[in-house]
């Protein structure tokens, strides 16, 4: 049972990163554009997410845009 829950899981992240690349690849007008917007989703996760600066130092209009990253 759990192995199911797992793999259920695995897909629905496998789904959304696949959706997300096929959003920025049919926004992006060329190879360059697709880098940096994909890069802007990187940092905007990395910074947000409190792997690098505490979450509590956030602004509190940040505060939302960050508790998604969890």
């Amino acid at each position: 049972m759990p192995d199911l829950v797992i793999g259920m899981v695995m897909s629905a992240i496998l789904f959304a990163l696949l959706s997300l690349g096929l959003l920025i690849s049919t926004r992006a007008q060329n190879q360059m554009q697709a880098l940096q917007i994909s890069m802007m989703f990187i940092l905007s996760g990395v910074l947000f997410s409190g792997f690098i600066f505490p979450r509590e130092t956030c602004r509190k209009s940040s505060m939302a845009s960050a508790r998604s990253f969890r």
